[in-house]
């Protein structure tokens, strides 16, 4: 079961301190027209990371757990294009928080 307590967490240890950005990527997980790819997937990802990050030297854990909260932030059912469109929104995303 998907907590937000977790996720917030992971977000602001490893993301950034933005919660309305945070709030906003979360709402796009909890899309009604989701089956697999909303919140209970983006948890089991962002554990399957921290848990790695624990154990194997994975480079830079921050930026593998920013591509892990967006890796599936757009999408559109039968949109060849939705990987595309989340790596464009996690750059924009991601330059305000660099800022």
């Amino acid at each position: 079961m998907p907590t937000d307590v977790e996720l917030r967490a992971a977000w602001s240890s490893h993301v950034g301190n933005d919660s309305g950005l945070y709030d906003r990527l979360l709402r796009r997980y909890r899309e009604r027209h989701r089956r697999y790819h909303g919140s209970a997937h983006i948890t089991m990802v962002v554990r399957h990371v921290l848990e790695l990050a624990a154990t194997e030297d994975v480079g830079d854990p921050d930026a593998i757990v920013a591509a892990a909260f967006y890796h599936d932030a757009v999408y559109e059912p039968r949109h060849p294009a939705n990987e595309r469109a989340s790596a464009r929104l996690a750059r924009r995303d991601l330059e305000v928080i660099r800022d």
